[in-house]
């Protein structure tokens, strides 16, 4: 029981590094394109 507990907690807390890794491109993406766009 504490293994499957263990997994389910590793999977979070890489779904929620995933989302924060997938957020941050965005917000760069978003920062290049505002700076090209304003040359």
């Amino acid at each position: 029981m504490l293994d499957l507990f263990q997994k389910s907690e590793q999977f979070r807390i890489r779904r929620d590094f995933a989302s924060a890794f997938i957020s941050l491109q965005k917000s760069s993406v978003n920062f290049w394109y505002h700076f090209y766009a304003s040359e």
